[in-house]
């Protein structure tokens, strides 16, 4: 799983709108790399390797802020040269959303790739249309058959009780321990006991 579900790219010049996009997706509950959150843990790192190998390894997507500042920063390049490293190896997929702030031309970036853009557009609009994007990531995910929800986790518990012609609670308890315990820490269910009680009811 990957350690961000978004990695924000842009100018210094650009930051008011990075910012206000980085909020809205902090609150609304996802994992957002904006530099400016993770200060103390960039402190004294070589930033140079750190970004490369977060806008090439540890993101879902990298939002790029687009501009005539994009194009003539140095850090902005670098992250721009490292998310499309990660665009090479993974052909088939989107990974860079570009949002334009005007019509500069960024090495590599063609002008027929999708783009929203600020000047028609405004950052609540961009949330929701991303919001739309991050779902839609879910099922295209390489690790798409990992359950998704309480329900996917009760029902890989009945078909498993199926295959094995049991419904009882006990080794329904086993299985249900098992499938857990085996997807922890990725978020598929809230609250464990309400999960067992409802396999218990199976």
């Amino acid at each position: 799983m990957k350690k961000y579900d978004v990695a924000l790219s842009f100018a210094g010049e650009d930051r008011v709108h990075a910012k206000e996009l980085a909020k809205l997706l902090k609150s609304g509950g996802y994992r957002v790399f904006y530099d400016d959150y993770e200060k103390p843990r960039l402190w004294g790192k070589n930033l140079y390797d750190e970004l490369s190998s977060l806008y090439q390894d540890q993101a879902r997507y990298c939002v790029m802020f687009l501009s005539e500042h994009y194009a003539r920063n140095w850090w902005p390049n670098h992250e721009r040269e490292s998310a499309q490293a990660r665009v090479f190896i993974e052909k088939n997929r989107e990974y860079i959303l570009p949002i334009r702030l005007d019509d500069t031309k960024i090495p590599g970036l063609l002008m027929t790739v999708g783009y929203l853009d600020l000047r028609s557009m405004n950052i609540q609009q961009v949330y929701h249309v991303l919001k739309q994007k991050l779902a839609g990531a879910k099922t295209q995910d390489k690790n798409r058959d990992k359950p998704q929800s309480r329900e996917d986790f009760i029902a890989i518990a009945r078909e498993h009780a199926n295959i094995g012609g049991w419904y009882d609670e006990s080794m329904l308890e086993e299985i249900g321990r098992a499938i857990y315990n085996s997807w922890q820490g990725e978020e598929i269910i809230e609250n464990y006991d309400e999960a067992w009680k409802t396999l218990g009811n199976l």
